[in-house]
Parts: structure tokens; sequence; C-alpha cells
């Protein structure tokens, strides 16, 4: 069998793979948010029946071309997943120091800079709770997160089950939702 470290030594580079993969496979099956200035504010609602247009409250102002809702930083959501990545690798209660030296060795091969090694280092000293996981987690990248954790881990064990059951409950996910993520990295 694959022991837990030599999966362990590709953490970073499935975290990106993995929301690559996985974004991939969301924007194959279409369904875009609409993007531009006018997208996040609703209409004006009718002035109120019996008074004159002027009477009723003045619109709200547009929003500032300098201030768009920002998209989602790339890196954070990388730095988020990789974070799942290694709490899931500790569902056991711990991360071994093959599978601790297997992580940072794939970081300095993926050329992190010294700001993210040093992040990435605090994560293994001390991992995310699977709560602090969950509160950290944008409603966007749930089903990343959880698919993030699934790669993690090799499920043989009663804690790695259980661990998935609670983050996936903590992350507000259905069977149908889990069944997805199971499908598309191919686990079903």
């Amino acid at each position: 069998g694959v022991s837990k470290a030599q999966l362990g030594v590709g953490v970073i580079g499935l975290a990106m793979a993995a929301w690559e993969h996985y974004k991939g496979q969301q924007s194959a099956a279409g369904s875009a948010a609409p993007v531009g200035p006018g997208a996040a504010m609703p209409p004006p609602p009718p002035p109120a029946p019996g008074l004159p247009p002027a009477a009723s409250a003045p619109p709200p102002p547009p929003m500032q071309a300098g201030a768009p809702e920002r998209a989602p930083d790339r890196s954070a959501d990388a730095s988020h997943l990789i974070r799942s990545m290694i709490a899931a690798a500790n569902a056991d209660g711990q991360i071994d120091a093959q599978e601790r030296s297997a992580i940072l060795e794939r970081a300095l091969e993926a050329g992190l800079d010294p700001a993210t090694q040093q992040f990435l280092m605090g994560e293994l000293r001390a991992p995310a709770t699977l709560e602090q996981i969950a509160a950290a987690t944008r409603p966007a990248l749930k089903l990343e997160t959880y698919a993030a954790a699934m790669i993690a881990i090799t499920i043989d064990t009663d804690a790695e089950r259980e661990y998935l059951d609670r983050l996936a409950g903590a992350l507000g996910l259905t069977a149908e939702d889990r069944e997805r993520v199971h499908q598309q990295l191919q686990l079903s």
C-alpha cells in the first residue's frame, strides 16, 4: 500500500491541482455570476404610491469604479486549501516527521517564497482545527475545501472518516455535494 507520507509528498501541488481541477470542472458545467458595474446593485424600488417621485428616498450612490467587489485572491484561496489539507493530515492527531519533511520538500520544489514557507512551517507546527477551517471557508470554497481534505488523507481510519464527516457538516455540505466531490476526484 501507499503510506500517508508518500501521499503527503505532493500536498502543496495537490492543493493547487485540486483547486484548478475542481474550478475547471465547475466552469465546464457553466454558471457564472454576472460581473460588472451594475451586477451587484439591484434597480431602485418604484416610488411609494401617493407620493410624488421627489419625496421617495434618493437612489443609493453608484458603486465607485475603484471599489468593485474584489475577486477572491488566488494565493489566499491556495493558502486556505493548504491549511485544509494540513488539518486533514492531522486528523489522527499528528503529522509525523516523514510527512512534515515531505511537505516541506515539496514546498521548496514548488518555489514558494520565504513568507509562504514560514506560513507553511507555522501550519505544520500548529495545524488549524476543523472549526477554524470551517469558519475561514468562504461559501464559494466549501466544496474545494472538502476536496482538499479528501486528497490529503487516505481514508483508512475511523478518525479520518469522522474528520471528513464533521468537516462536511461544518461546511454545510449535503450528501449530494460530497458525492459530487468524490466523483470529480474520481474516488467513487
